[in-house]
């Protein structure tokens, strides 16, 4: 039997599909019951997203690591500068986005793989990976995107997006480490 089956409250067997009365005892079925019985029963009628593994946040921390790490993944794949430091070439569209170097791979990676982790159920634990993890890589976003910002390099909208990524997920992950000085029973374990 699955959750959602409905019963009928007389018997508590299932009334069928498109039933007024119960096949087993007979008793009458109200419309509410009957509507519910079909939408349970009735092959297809899952939603298309119902079997993917998403677990949507709880609380405004999470929701902020998740966008925040959403956003700046996509924030890479937009321009930065019209000239990006440590890229090969000069001018060029591929030269001026936020994976025009290597070495900001393995921040796009972190980032996607911290906006997955706040998606997705895991066995990591939450104050890592929607607490400290988030904060360094806030401070990491915040560091490559500084010289752009203050230095006259230039600004595209992807160094805008990395930037206010970076920012919610240093308030995201400081807000889950944060929870315990304000009444919770116990502080993290760090």
């Amino acid at each position: 039997m699955t959750v959602n089956q409905v019963l009928c409250p007389d018997c508590g067997r299932p009334p069928g599909i498109g039933r007024d009365t119960c096949a087993a005892c007979g008793a009458s079925l109200d419309p509410i019951t009957r509507a519910a019985a079909a939408a349970s029963q009735a092959p297809g009628r899952a939603s298309l997203l119902a079997d993917l593994p998403f677990d949507a946040p709880n609380d405004a921390a999470g929701w902020l690591v998740a966008i925040g790490g959403l956003v700046a993944t996509v924030g890479f794949l937009l321009p930065w500068a019209p000239n990006v430091i440590g890229s090969a070439g000069i001018g060029g569209y591929v030269d001026r986005w936020g994976l025009a170097t290597i070495s900001h791979l393995p921040v796009f990676l972190a980032v996607l793989i911290v906006a997955l982790l706040a998606l997705i159920p895991s066995r990591v634990p939450t104050w890592l990976m929607s607490g400290l993890v988030p904060i360094l890589l806030g401070g990491l976003l915040v560091g490559l995107a500084w010289p752009y910002l203050v230095g006259g390099l230039g600004t595209g909208i992807g160094l805008l997006a990395d930037a206010v990524a970076a920012v919610a997920l240093v308030v995201g992950g400081s807000l889950r480490l944060a929870p315990w000085r304000h009444g919770s029973e116990k502080a993290p374990v760090l």
